[in-house]
C-alpha cells in the first residue's frame, strides 16, 4: 500500500511540474487568434503577389475562332452543302464553301512593365515586414501579460501554502495547549485564545486558495486553454543579465 501511494505522489508531482511559465506562454502564442491572423495576412499577401506576377510577367496563350452557318433552303432537305442544287437559295458557294471558318491563336507577353512589377513586389515586402512587426508586437504584450497573471497566481499559490503552515502549527500547538491545560500548566483563555486564532487562519486559508483558484482560470482563459482543471504551478526563478544586474546596481 504504501509503494503504491509513493507511486501516486510521484506521479503527481510529474504532473504538476508541466505547469511551468513556459508552458503557459507556449499555449497563449499557439491559441492566440490575433497572431493567427496576421499569419494568414502573410499567406494571403504572398498568394497576392505570386498572382500579380503571374499576370503582369507570364506568357498568356488563348485561342479564338468564328464560323459562319451558311444553310441552304428548297436544296432537297439539304442545309449545308458544298454542291448545292441550282434552284436552292443561300450564299453563293464560291464565298462560303459550306460556311466561314476562322482560327487564331493569341500569344501575349508584357515586356515594359518592369517597375510596375517591381513595385508590386516592394509592396508586398513591405506589407510582410508589417505583419511580422505586429506579429512580433502582439507576442511580446501577450508574453508579458501570461507573466503578470502567472506571478500574481503563484503569489496566491505562495500564500496559500504559508496558511496551510500556520494552520497546521496551530493544530498541533492547540493539542499541546489542551493537555497542559488539563494537567494545569496553562490557563484556559489561552486555549481559547489559540482556538480564536485557529479559526481565523481557516478563514485565511480558505480565502487564499479562492484567490489562487480564481487566478488560475483567469490564467487559463488569457492562455486560451478551456480545460478549468486546477493544478499547482511551478515556482520561477529569474536570472539578470549582467547589463541589466549593473543598471539595477547604478
Amino acid at each position: 500500500m504504501k509503494i503504491i501511494f509513493l507511486f501516486l505522489l510521484i506521479l503527481t508531482e510529474s504532473i504538476y511540474g508541466q505547469y511551468d511559465l513556459d508552458y503557459f506562454i507556449n499555449k497563449a502564442l499557439n491559441n492566440s487568434p490575433q497572431l493567427k491572423d496576421y499569419q494568414y495576412l502573410g499567406l494571403i499577401n504572398n498568394l497576392q503577389s505570386k498572382l500579380d506576377e503571374a499576370e503582369n510577367s507570364a506568357i498568356k496563350v488563348s485561342l479564338t475562332g468564328n464560323y459562319l452557318f451558311a444553310p441552304y433552303f428548297n436544296n432537297n432537305g439539304k442545309l449545308i452543302t458544298t454542291n448545292p442544287d441550282p434552284s436552292a437559295i443561300g450564299y453563293d458557294i464560291g464565298i462560303t464553301n459550306g460556311g466561314l471558318y476562322s482560327a487564331q491563336i493569341n500569344v501575349e507577353k508584357n515586356i515594359f512593365n518592369g517597375s510596375l512589377l517591381d513595385a508590386l513586389k516592394q509592396h508586398s515586402l513591405t506589407l510582410n515586414k508589417s505583419y511580422e512587426n505586429k506579429s512580433d508586437e502582439e507576442k511580446h504584450a501577450l508574453k508579458k501579460e501570461v507573466a503578470d497573471q502567472y506571478l500574481n497566481t503563484l503569489q496566491e499559490l505562495l500564500l496559500y501554502n504559508l496558511s496551510q503552515k500556520i494552520v497546521s502549527n496551530l493544530n498541533d500547538q492547540l493539542s499541546i495547549t489542551g493537555n497542559q491545560v488539563q494537567n494545569g500548566y496553562v490557563k484556559a483563555q489561552d486555549y481559547l485564545l489559540l482556538k480564536v486564532e485557529l479559526k481565523t487562519q481557516r478563514i485565511d486559508l480558505n480565502e487564499t486558495r479562492q484567490n489562487y483558484n480564481s487566478g488560475l482560470l483567469q490564467l487559463y482563459s488569457l492562455c486560451g486553454i478551456k480545460d478549468t482543471q486546477i493544478v499547482k504551478i511551478d515556482s520561477v526563478e529569474f536570472e539578470l543579465r549582467e547589463n541589466e544586474l549593473m543598471g539595477v546596481i547604478g
